[in-house]
C-alpha cells in the first residue's frame, strides 16, 4: 500500500528499544540508590555531593516513567483490538501528517463507499454509525483524549481503514459516505494557527513554554529537589512519602508561580493550554488558566532543551493502520 512507504516506525522494534532503556536505566538507579546510601551518613559535611546524586536520581526516575508510559502506550494500543483486528501505529510530524492527508484524499472509489468520520473528544465512539463493532472498539480506547479522524474503505476492510488521534479536537461530530475522503477539516486542525502554552509535569522537574504552529516563542525547565522514592515499608515509608508530597507540592508552586509569569508575558495571544505529563500536577501548576486547557500525552521529557521537541509533539499526530 503505498502509505507504508510513509509509516516506518515498527512497533515491535520500538518497544524492544524502550524495554533496554528503561532497564539500562533502572540499573543506573540502582547504583544511584547505593552511592546516595552510603553519602547520607556525610551529608552535613557534604551537602554538594547529596544534592548533586538526588538531582541525578530524580531525573533518571523522570526518564523512566516516561519510557514505562511510553511501553505502556504501544501495549495498550495492540491490546486494544479484538482477535481479528490488527494495528500499526505511527507518531507523525505536522508536516508528514498533511502528506498522509494529501495522499488520502486523493484516492478516489467507483461507488460512495468510502467513510470519512470526525469524532471531538469526549464524545462516544457508537456515535459513528458507519463502523463496525470490532473497530469502534479500538477506535474508544485510543481517541478518548483529543478526538480523531478516520478514514475506511468500507468495500474492502483490507484496503484502507485508517484513523487519527488529532491534535486537537474536532469541533463537532460528522460523518460521511462519499467517492472519496473528506480531509478537509483534519487538514485545517493539523494546520491550525493558534498559540498554545504548554507544561509537561513531573515531579521535581516540569518543563513549561508558549508555542505556536511555527515557534518555539518560551521554555523554562523549573527544578526542585524532590525526594526518591521509598520502598522500606512501615512508618520509614509513610514518613518518606509524607515528604515527598510535600516536595511536589513546593514543586507545583514554584513551578505554577513561573507558569504565571509566563503567561503574564504572553497574555493576550495564548489561546490554549496543552498538559503532559502528571495529570494531577499538571492541573495544580496550571491553577485555574482564563484560556481552555487539554491533556496531551508527550513522549519528551523534561530537560533543558525539551521545547522544541514538545512543540513538535503538540502539533503531530498518532496514527493507526488496522488491518
Amino acid at each position: 500500500m503505498v502509505f507504508d512507504r510513509i509509516f516506518k516506525k515498527d512497533l515491535e522494534e520500538e518497544l524492544e528499544r524502550c524495554r533496554g532503556e528503561a532497564e539500562s536505566l533502572s540499573k543506573d538507579n540502582e547504583k544511584l540508590r547505593s552511592r546516595l546510601a552510603k553519602r547520607e551518613e556525610k551529608a552535613k559535611s557534604e551537602p554538594g555531593m547529596i544534592q548533586e546524586l538526588k538531582e541525578a536520581l530524580n531525573r533518571a526516575e523522570n526518564k523512566i516513567q516516561v519510557l514505562e508510559h511510553t511501553i505502556s502506550e504501544q501495549k495498550s494500543n495492540s491490546e486494544m483490538s479484538a482477535s481479528s483486528v490488527c494495528a500499526e501505529t505511527f507518531y507523525l510530524p505536522a508536516r508528514k501528517s498533511l502528506e498522509v492527508l494529501s495522499r488520502l484524499s486523493s484516492l478516489k472509489s467507483g461507488s460512495e463507499n468510502l467513510l470519512s468520520f470526525y469524532l471531538p473528544a469526549g464524545r462516544a465512539v457508537s456515535s459513528i454509525e458507519g463502523l463496525d463493532g470490532e473497530a469502534a472498539g479500538f477506535i474508544g480506547g485510543a481517541g478518548a483524549q483529543n478526538g480523531i479522524a478516520g478514514f475506511f474503505d468500507l468495500s474492502d476492510v483490507s484496503l484502507c481503514r485508517i484513523f487519527a488521534v488529532l491534535p486537537f479536537s474536532p469541533e463537532s461530530l460528522s460523518e460521511s459516505l462519499s467517492l472519496s475522503f473528506n480531509t478537509g477539516p483534519a487538514e485545517e486542525i493539523v494546520g491550525k494557527k493558534i498559540t498554545v502554552a504548554f507544561v509537561l509535569a513531573h515531579g521535581g522537574e516540569s518543563f513549561i513554554g508558549v508555542s505556536n504552529e511555527t515557534d518555539l516563542l518560551y521554555g523554562q525547565l523549573v527544578k526542585s529537589s524532590v525526594k526518591e522514592k521509598h520502598t522500606k515499608g512501615g512508618w520509614s515509608q509513610k514518613r518518606f512519602e509524607r515528604l515527598r508530597e510535600e516536595d511536589i507540592r513546593h514543586h507545583a508552586e514554584k513551578a505554577g508561580e513561573a507558569f504565571m509569569g509566563m503567561m503574564d508575558e504572553y497574555r493576550g495571544i495564548v489561546d490554549l493550554i496543552v498538559i503532559g505529563g502528571d495529570k494531577a500536577l499538571g492541573d495544580l501548576i496550571v491553577g485555574n488558566p482564563p484560556v481552555p486547557k487539554i491533556y496531551r500525552q508527550f513522549e519528551t521529557r523534561p530537560e533543558k532543551h525539551a521545547g522544541e521537541k514538545i512543540k513538535k509533539e503538540i502539533w503531530s499526530c498518532r496514527f493507526y493502520k488496522l488491518s
